[in-house]
């Protein structure tokens, strides 16, 4: 069930202006991370509403007003407010609770996966970045506004939704058909971008305004089924082969767009590495294809007649969808080879403006933690919730606020997954200084 209580309440309003213990509430928060990191909500199945009930425990501990309402079973989202005047239209602090598997597929672990254990100030499991630990972070910036008593000119809503690690179904993409009203807002911050370090110095910061879409292509080849003592021509795997190489091989131009060359233009002193053609660069300018999954055959004596790939398809901005499954026929140039999308797929690659007042109070609060990083707007080569925001009308920035090194980056959905507890702190510290200065009831005068 959805009260609707919770966006009519008015804000009671201090003078308090004491700078928080970040010290304090960045303990608290790695409390926090590590307890959700205990509740499995691999995806799939997902399970999320097991960490929605901490959720919502700890909210109700502090009296922050929150709902908690699914689609499907199990797979609850919970959507917390804390209320501003209501002068301007709210923002949005958007994560998700589900992770992707951490199994031995995944490689070895040299912890549990889901311990949440504290090493050497380092908090190690799934979902520790991605992204529990932005949970982790917009919950303990809610507490801290709550706690507080800060006076804004807008409420602050906080979202973690069900699903986003296989397209966000039952999460954002339902709230938005059906809640609309729940979490509606002028902007929305979320994942996706990067607070980049090296060594002990934060150098650059990486605001996501654009991502790729995503979608997942059929390649799918036929032949004959015979005897393996005598090869033929007509086997299907021999097929797909043949066409995954020719698939391979194939480039697609590069679609340059305003937030790609201003990223280039921002970091191009600063880190050459990046340029002219690094994979992530390369990857960020031009629509890309991997093979992630391959099957065939039914015997080990058994030419098949039937032979199947997955193609990850990464769209750029521009690029349309149906062009590009065209283009990948005529590459493939077999007509018993073919390679087709799936028949509800819908591209949501797209940017967002930076120059905008948000994107600006990000840049500033960012010069004022981290005076020596370069700010820039950054296209995503993957994809997350922040598309249907967009697609929606919600201008999505993303931005991952806890500095990490490259290293750290890495082991986003890979082996030992894990964050360091300053780090935890220092994006605390930034959202928490974001929305004061953006949605403090005196903005021009409003510092972090």
């Amino acid at each position: 069930m959805v009260f609707l209580t919770l966006m009519q309440l008015p804000a009671l309003f201090s003078t308090s202006a004491a700078e928080p213990d970040y010290e304090d509430i960045g303990r608290e928060a790695a409390r926090i991370l590590a307890d959700l990191v205990r509740i499995n909500t691999t995806n799939p199945p997902g399970n999320e509403s097991k960490a929605v009930d901490y959720l919502a425990r700890l909210f109700d501990r502090e009296g922050v007003l929150y709902v908690r309402t699914a689609e499907v079973d199990g797979r609850e989202n919970i959507i917390a407010r804390y209320h501003g005047s209501g002068e301007k239209r709210p923002i949005l602090l958007y994560s998700h609770t589900d992770v992707v598997p951490a199994d031995a597929g995944w490689g070895e672990w040299t912890v549990d996966p889901f311990s949440g254990i504290v090493r050497d100030g380092i908090l190690y499991g799934r979902g520790a970045i991605d992204a529990k630990g932005l949970v982790a972070v917009h919950a303990a910036t809610m507490l801290l506004l709550k706690r507080e008593n800060i006076p804004l000119d807008r409420d602050v809503i906080f979202l973690a939704a069900a699903a986003e690690e296989t397209g966000g179904g039952p999460g954002i993409a339902w709230l938005l058909e059906e809640h609309r009203e729940l979490i509606d807002a002028e902007y929305a911050l979320g994942e996706g971008g990067r607070v980049q370090q090296r060594a002990d110095s934060v150098w650059s910061v990486w605001v996501q305004a654009g991502e790729k879409a995503a979608h997942n292509l059929t390649v799918t080849a036929l032949g004959t089924a015979k005897h393996a003592a005598i090869p033929s021509r007509y086997n299907a795997i021999d097929r797909l082969t043949d066409a995954l190489v020719r698939l391979r091989a194939h480039t697609f131009p590069p679609r340059p767009n305003a937030v790609t060359e201003a990223f280039r233009r921002n970091l191009e002193s600063v880190a050459p590495e990046l340029f002219p053609r690094s994979d992530r660069y390369d990857a960020m300018q031009r629509t890309t294809i991997s093979v992630t999954l391959i099957e065939g055959g039914i015997k080990t004596n058994v030419i098949p007649d039937y032979a199947e790939a997955n193609l990850n398809l990464r769209l750029v901005p521009g690029e349309d969808l149906d062009s590009v499954v065209t283009v990948l026929n005529d590459v493939v140039a077999d007509e018993n080879v073919k390679v087709a999308k799936q028949p509800w797929a819908v591209s949501r690659a797209g940017t967002v403006s930076f120059e905008t007042p948000f994107y600006n109070a990000i840049e500033s609060t960012a010069n004022v933690l981290w005076p020596h990083a370069v700010v820039t707007p950054y296209l995503s080569p993957g994809t997350s919730d922040a598309s249907k925001l967009r697609d929606a009308g919600i201008i999505a920035y993303g931005l991952m606020p806890f500095p990490l090194t490259a290293a750290e980056s890495d082991r986003v959905h890979g082996v030992d997954e894990s964050i360091r507890l300053d780090a935890l702190q220092e994006g605390i510290r930034f959202t928490y200084e974001l929305l004061k200065r953006w949605s403090g009831t005196d903005p021009k005068t409003a510092k972090p």
